[in-house]
C-alpha cells in the first residue's frame, strides 16, 4: 500500500539542510499516510492532508523567501565564498603560527575577492583616484 502513495511535491532545489528537513518530514508524512489508510477513516486521512500540505507550503515559502534574498543581492554568495575560502585557509594554516596562518588569510582573501569583484574593484579605484583605471 505505501508504494502507491507519492510525493506531494517534488524537491529539485539547491539547499542540501532544506533537503535533508523536506526528507524527515516526508519520511513522517509517509508514515502518517500508511496509518491513516490502515485505519481507513475519512478524518485522519483529512487530517494527514492538512497537515501535508501545511509541511509542503512552509518548506516552500522559507525557499521562496531566501531566493528571493539571494537574486535580490547578487553579491551574497561571492562574498560567502570570500569568507569561507579565508577562514578555511587561516584554520588550516594555524600549524605554521598565528601570522603565517593569517598572511595566508589574508591573501587568499584578496585574490579570490580580486577574482570575484573586478568590476567593483575597478570601479572602487576609478573613483577614489583622480586618474581613470579604463583610460590604462
Amino acid at each position: 500500500m505505501a508504494s502507491d502513495l507519492t510525493p506531494v511535491t517534488v524537491w529539485v532545489g539547491e539547499w542540501p539542510l532544506l533537503k535533508q528537513f523536506v526528507g524527515r518530514a516526508r519520511a513522517g508524512s509517509t508514515n502518517a499516510w500508511e496509518a491513516a489508510l490502515s485505519k481507513g477513516s475519512r478524518e485522519a486521512i483529512t487530517a494527514v492532508t492538512v497537515a501535508s500540505s501545511r509541511v509542503d507550503e512552509a518548506v516552500t515559502s522559507q525557499s521562496r523567501r531566501i531566493s528571493a534574498y539571494c537574486f535580490a543581492n547578487p553579491w551574497l554568495q561571492p562574498a560567502a565564498l570570500v569568507g569561507v575560502a579565508t577562514a578555511v585557509t587561516t584554520s588550516k594554516s594555524l600549524r605554521w603560527g598565528t601570522a603565517p596562518a593569517m598572511r595566508n588569510g589574508i591573501l587568499v582573501g584578496g585574490l579570490t575577492a580580486a577574482y570575484c569583484f573586478p568590476n567593483d574593484i575597478r570601479s572602487f579605484v576609478d573613483k577614489a583616484y583622480h586618474g581613470s583605471v579604463r583610460d590604462a
